[in-house]
């Protein structure tokens, strides 16, 4: 009795274990409130033209940082804001592709792509619509994920398209064809976009087994002299599941901890001298620790540029070479030449400069 209990509970407990390794969930890749209206993309379904196909680029960390992870897909839904007077689409597909590309091109990418859904004459309805996959999906967790969508020509006169909830990427994530008369499931090239549709896949949880990646600069640029004396520092994830982020900074090559700033990807530095290089990390961390190989990063503050000489004479830009006059602002007159127009100056109050 006692060895049945024993393996009852190891029985229960591995069940358990496995449960939570290949958990499955919602995970929501764009966060925009931008729709496309009747005639414009990037959208998955619509009639504006009578045939299309639409390519969606999602990265591993984006699926990662929205905590999904390797294991298989079972759905994708988008979100229609309004179908307006979408017709239904003959023949409508979607295909899944693993890719090594890091931004679309304007040549649809080849190779074996796996149809995950089809409905003949699909018409869209208000709000999420799932996408029930007829196999699960296989993600390995290391490529990134093209989504691809086809329909076949519309038998009557094209309508509009639905609006669909959109996010500015940043880069080229969306790449379109959309035509009349030619098949779009014959297309090779297409126009590219930073715009794309919001996505939710039903797929397996994310598992944090290791510490994130180093985190990337996006802000100053390391060892750079600003210009002005607002220092505003940014960085981006660098993969790995970086639940936050640990800030150094300070005047010497092993700045200081200033505190844990949480999911921010940006600091804005109170105070500076001027003249001064300052030096900076990121760490990243999460459940299985902090991120290792942390890269110090510098930057240089402008120099004072209070007046200390005097009399002080300021042209106000006599050639094109000399315009616009640094740290002024025309109030009135005409752009002042040689000959001694009259204008107008205002000068800022926080900064008694040239």
């Amino acid at each position: 009795m006692n060895r049945n209990k024993l393996l009852l509970s190891l029985l229960i407990l591995s069940l358990g274990v496995f449960s939570g390794l290949f958990a499955q969930v919602d995970i929501t890749i764009g966060d925009g409130t931008s729709t496309n209206g009747t005639t414009g993309v990037p959208t998955p379904y619509g009639t504006f033209y009578k045939n299309f196909r639409q390519q969606y680029l999602y990265t591993v960390s984006e699926i990662e940082e929205a905590g999904g992870g390797a294991g298989p897909i079972n759905s994708l839904a988008f979100n229609v804001a309004a179908v307006n007077n979408c017709s239904p689409m003959p023949n409508f597909a979607i295909r899944l592709k693993t890719t090594t590309q890091s931004v679309l091109t304007t040549t649809f990418e080849e190779g074996t792509y796996t149809t995950v859904f089809t409905q003949n004459d699909f018409l869209p309805v208000d709000g999420m619509n799932v996408h029930a996959f007829t196999t699960p999906f296989q993600w390995d967790g290391a490529s990134n994920i093209i989504v691809d969508i086809l329909t076949d020509l519309i038998p009557g006169s094209y309508s509009q398209n639905a609006s669909v909830y959109y996010t500015a990427t940043g880069f080229n994530s969306s790449l379109r064809y959309q035509n009349d008369s030619s098949a779009a499931s014959a297309a090779t090239t297409g126009t590219l976009s930073m715009n794309r549709s919001n996505i939710t896949f039903n797929m397996t949880a994310v598992q944090v087994t290791d510490p994130p990646n180093p985190a990337q600069l996006v802000a100053p640029e390391n060892g750079s002299t600003l210009s002005s004396p607002m220092v505003n520092l940014v960085w981006s994830s660098g993969g790995g599941i970086p639940h936050g982020y640990k800030l150094y900074f300070g005047s010497t090559a092993d700045p200081a901890y200033v505190a844990d700033l949480g999911a921010a990807t940006t600091y804005n530095v109170a105070e500076t001298e001027f003249s001064t290089t300052y030096y900076w990390k990121v760490v990243p961390y999460n459940t299985s620790g902090d991120a290792t190989g942390c890269p110090v990063w510098s930057f240089t503050t402008m120099a004072d540029p209070s007046i200390s000489t005097f009399p002080w004479v300021e042209g106000f830009g006599s050639t094109t070479a000399d315009w616009p006059v640094p740290n002024w602002t025309q109030l009135s007159g005409l752009y002042p030449t040689v000959d001694g127009t009259s204008t107008q100056w205002y000068r800022d109050e926080w900064l008694n400069g040239p």
